[in-house]
């Protein structure tokens, strides 16, 4: 496919197209545990176009602590940045309770102390038995759960992933701190724990004092070893301990989800059977009854069409039945059929398709590509009269000085046309100061141009 002209397909359609739903929002909480007979706080961060009960998202929890305090925005933005690359994801930040405001207090880790004791042990089930099954209900979440934490928190992350693997499935370390040998001598018991598909990432910055960066190698030596792990460990250049937080964050984030699903991982020659295969993995790894990959779609379609693959290109339209829901992406299909598949019934009914979505969903002027490719479809059929009346009755309906200006130009192959055109550039001149043919580049002279050869046209010594 000319990606050149899918661009400006989407360019214009943006024109007229809103972009609210690419923001995100924060959700504050209060749950009461039983276990812990105390009432946390932690605060909830939305992806962008969070709908629930749509989507399945995965969940990533952080307490306020260190060059953590107060960032679960910054996790949340990294993510919305990166949204064609990571799944929409919920990020969690537990500041405190209400019978204190030190969080470290509440999780009773120790350095100097080997393992948790029963405060601890209360504060996982508490996680584990009420705030995971909450957070689910209320949000739509996947049962896919990563833990972050910096200094003393990711060494609470890596007692967490030795002797409680199931808490989360992904662990990310900022430079844990050791000030015991507890820490350094910690076992991985594959016996009693299973840590397949586990996620495992620590980062210390190169500036950071030795016994981090050692502690980096010696944990990164021992999960490295293990089976069925995706583990990875960096010493960032530059960072030290405060900075490694800001550093590492779009790097861990891309470990995390480098599981995710990846347009370049299918395979050409069989694009139904790799994408099958891609759905499945992250399924599998990233907990999901349901796969949303409505940013994907663009990318996808234009892969059928690069292929000429009109088989994967129906199978998207099966399985995927969010893009029938959505003008541009209908409007895109019809393109495809037109262009590449070169399938003129279904290259308008896909067309007609995203006209009749932009009316129910009462945005008119999103037609506006529907019908200027509709009726460029009757003109290559030089149907021309069929063609006019289809940029009529989209004029009518969105109000864009374009499609009649479109209109006119069909005048000079069917003359009947002639009147008609005039009396639509008369309209156009009239009003073109601030209308939609200035953003298309159309100058107020070739308006004026093109009103005097169909004038010619219509003089009776031609």
């Amino acid at each position: 496919m000319n990606q050149n002209k899918i661009k400006l397909v989407l360019a214009l359609f943006f024109y007229f197209f809103s972009n609210s739903a690419f923001s995100q929002s924060i959700v504050k909480k209060a749950v009461y545990c039983k276990a812990l007979n105390d009432t946390l706080l932690f605060n909830v961060w939305l992806p962008y176009g969070y709908e629930k009960g749509i989507e399945e998202y995965p969940v990533i929890y952080l307490h306020n602590y260190g060059a953590l305090s107060n960032y679960g925005m910054n996790v949340a933005a990294e993510l919305n940045k990166k949204k064609y690359k990571f799944p929409k994801s919920i990020v969690v930040e537990f500041t405190g309770s209400s019978n204190t405001k030190s969080i470290s207090e509440i999780i009773d880790f120790s350095y100097f102390r080997e393992g948790l004791e029963g405060k601890g042990e209360r504060y996982l089930s508490t996680l584990k038995n009420e705030i995971f099954p909450f957070i689910k209900k209320t949000f739509s979440t996947s049962d896919f759960r990563a833990y972050m934490g910096h200094s003393y928190f990711a060494s609470y992350a890596n007692l967490l992933f030795a002797h409680y693997p199931d808490m989360f499935d992904g662990y990310i370390l900022f430079s844990p701190e050791s000030l015991n040998e507890f820490q350094e001598k910690f076992e991985l018991d594959t016996i009693s724990y299973d840590y397949k598909n586990k996620f495992f990432f620590v980062i210390t910055g190169s500036k950071d004092v030795e016994r981090r960066r050692n502690f980096n190698k010696i944990i990164s030596n021992k999960v490295s070893r293990l089976n069925n792990v995706f583990s990875e460990s960096q010493i960032e250049e530059s960072a030290d301990h405060n900075s490694i937080v800001d550093d590492g964050l779009p790097k861990a984030l891309k470990f995390l989800f480098h599981k995710y699903f990846t347009i370049s991982h299918l395979d050409s020659a069989d694009l139904i059977r790799s994408y099958q295969n891609e759905i499945s993995v992250v399924k599998s790894i990233y907990k999901m009854k349901n796969v949303n990959l409505r940013t994907y779609d663009y990318e996808l379609y234009a892969l059928g069409s690069q292929y000429k693959n009109k088989e994967f290109i129906n199978y998207l339209i099966s399985t995927e039945k969010g893009i029938l829901n959505d003008p541009l992406d209908v409007f895109n299909l019809g393109y495809i059929y037109m262009d590449t598949i070169k399938d003129k019934n279904m290259a308008e009914k896909y067309y007609r398709k995203s006209i009749a979505i932009c009316v129910k969903n009462k945005t008119p002027k999103s037609a506006f590509n529907g019908y200027s490719w509709l009726a460029k479809l009757y003109s290559d059929d030089e149907d021309y009269k069929k063609s006019f009346a289809t940029l009529e009755e989209g004029y009518q309906l969105t109000g864009n000085y374009a499609l009649i200006y479109q209109a006119a130009k069909l005048s000079e192959k069917d003359n009947s046309l002639i009147t008609s055109s005039i009396r639509y550039l008369k309209e156009v001149i009239e009003n073109f100061n601030g209308s939609d043919l200035e953003y298309f580049g159309i100058k107020i002279e070739d308006v004026n141009a093109r009103m005097q050869k169909l004038q010619q046209l219509k003089s009776p010594s031609n």
